[in-house]
């Protein structure tokens, strides 16, 4: 496979990009290589993209010999003594690019797993979602460029493998298709009348409903593969024409007013046993706004006549400095406020009431009744830069421990090294061997202590955050957080000024971009979907996710 920064070189045709959501902006360990929050998808100097080319019906051991051979294939395991081969061929008129969380060559895109929300656990799942070879996403070399979605993705040996509690089946023709473990969901932008659905790719690249759960052990039940299947965009069946022809017939001569909303579809049968439904009328082709799901990573697909309509970095950091120079005041400590750069510092950072949409800076009033000790804007600065730099550093430090998979072997080598290091120095003095081992202990002791304090302050400030504050100015009891701004211009739906905050995170966009994707569904778990922040994917509050902000305006 060609690396993105090869193919950047020849500045080719550009098919489109990838962004991954809940990053605002980059990776929590930063944008290295292959893994980054945003990937750009050029043509390859010479096609890499397949086709379907010969089946062959073997035994198993007869399937890895033809697996073995230089040819990508696809091996779809029926039972203990059955395997039905896909051979693949070259294919000089598309492109291939696969994403998934392996590191290995084959992979053009390395994605993980975003965390659902900036202020919740950052720790990651010890054991991936993200499949190590998810998707991969073939693109016509030629205009168009259309953009295809299939499930899995080819590994070092070429070859794509669907066990024997895969789901799996023989379509009408004849030919194979299954669905990955994990599956690979995909739901296309709204378009007039048509509402929004997630639905799912198999490995050929249909497009089929949800399962009942991803899991493939879950038999669902079975039809016939003659029962064909009439259901609306919203997955209601309105027939079942199990006696043949005639009867489906006769039932679409009764329904023919609503034939024009409905789809035609047919069970996938012959050893998937999951009860999901093919839609005939929808196909893979990525479109500007399309969302894709790794189970665990979330992707956005901006076509390059989207993203020349929208807003870019340069435009983003303008609306900041226009935010900026109106110079908004805190109504309690009467302070200029001021949203940070990415690389400035904090102190000034506004917050806002979640209710109200009142801006105020960090105090510490908490409503009437309540001591207030008001501290001075250098005694503040200084608290807030201290609480971000722990929370980055926190951040970092169980990033480091989550990748590595726990403790590394040169820690405890450092630990024994100074030990041995003092016991030397120590020797020729008189022998302080039992101080020495002391000392180190109490080193070890006081690194505890130091990672301790920082999770507790992160852990503090979080649990600070969760509770509610009454606002000065309205009375209003609401959670108190800060206010960032969103930066990944490419999930911003216009270019207009960001007035208004998502609930609760608190990043800041436009007021379209709020309610876009306050209407869009995310998944969170297995099979849950529910309206999330792009910027850090935590979940909206259901009554109101996002608010007006109002600011104070300076005094002179």
């Amino acid at each position: 496979m060609f690396s993105s920064e090869q193919e950047n070189s020849s500045k080719s045709v550009k098919y489109g990009e990838l962004v991954v959501l809940g990053c605002n902006g980059s990776l929590p360990g930063g944008d290295r290589g292959r893994r980054k929050s945003r990937f750009s998808l050029f043509k390859r100097p010479t096609a890499n993209g397949v086709k379907p080319s010969t089946t062959h019906t073997c035994s198993p051991q007869a399937a890895k010999v033809i697996s073995k051979n230089s040819q990508h294939s696809v091996s779809y395991t029926l039972s203990w003594s059955e395997t039905v081969v896909v051979e693949y061929t070259d294919d000089n008129e598309t492109d291939m690019f696969q994403i998934g969380r392996s590191t290995e060559t084959p992979i053009d895109f390395v994605v993980t797993e975003t965390a659902g929300g900036k202020h919740g656990n950052p720790m990651r799942p010890l054991q991936s979602t993200v499949s190590r070879f998810a998707c991969r996403i073939v693109c016509d070399r030629t205009p168009p460029y259309t953009a295809r979605l299939c499930a899995a993705g080819f590994d070092c040996s070429r070859n794509i493998f669907l066990g024997e509690k895969a789901a799996k089946w023989r379509t009408f023709d004849g030919q194979m298709d299954g669905l990955t473990t994990n599956g690979v969901l995909l739901m296309q932008p709204a378009r007039g009348s048509k509402t929004a659905a997630w639905r799912e790719i198999s490995v050929c690249g249909n497009v089929f409903t949800l399962r009942d759960t991803t899991s493939p052990q879950n038999r669902g039940k079975q039809n016939s593969l003659n029962t064909p299947r009439l259901i609306n965009t919203t997955g209601e069946k309105l027939a079942n024409a199990a006696g043949g022809s005639k009867l489906l017939n006769a039932y679409v001569d009764i329904v023919s007013e609503r034939v024009s909303e409905c789809v035609c579809v047919e069970e996938c049968v012959s050893g998937s046993g999951h009860g999901e439904v093919q839609v005939i009328d929808e196909s893979p082709v990525l479109v500007d706004g399309s969302l894709i799901d790794l189970c665990g990573v979330t992707l956005l697909w901006r076509s390059v006549d989207g993203l020349s309509r929208s807003p870019n970095a340069s435009h983003l950091e303008a609306l900041r400095l226009r935010l900026n120079a109106a110079r908004p005041q805190c109504p309690v400590l009467l302070s200029t406020l001021a949203f940070p750069s990415l690389d400035g510092p904090r102190p000034r950072r506004p917050w806002a009431y979640m209710t109200c949409g009142h801006v105020h800076g960090y105090h510490q009033w908490q409503g009437r009744g309540m001591p207030f000790k008001q501290q001075s804007s250098a005694e503040t600065e200084k608290r807030e830069t201290e609480r971000e730099e722990g929370r980055d550093r926190g951040e970092r430090e169980i990033e480091r421990e989550t990748e590595s998979g726990g403790e590394k072997e040169g820690d405890i080598e450092g630990i024994e090294n100074e030990a041995v290091k003092g016991e030397r120095e120590e020797k020729p003095d008189g022998g302080m061997e039992g101080e020495t081992v002391k000392r180190g202990r109490q080193g070890e002791r006081d690194r505890e202590k130091r990672g301790t304090k920082t999770e507790k302050s992160i852990e503090e400030e979080i649990e600070a955050m969760k509770g509610e504050r009454e606002c000065p100015l309205c009375r209003s009891h609401s959670p108190y957080v800060p206010l960032t701004l969103g930066r990944v211009s490419d999930v911003y739906v216009d270019a207009e000024s960001p007035p208004h905050a998502f609930v609760p995170c608190g990043h800041v966009c436009s007021e379209r971009t709020a309610e876009h994707w306050s209407k869009t569904p995310l998944k969170r778990g297995t099979n849950v979907f529910h309206p999330a922040c792009p910027f850090c994917l935590g979940q909206l509050k259901r009554d109101k996710p996002y608010i007006r902000l109002i600011f104070q305006g300076p005094l002179d």
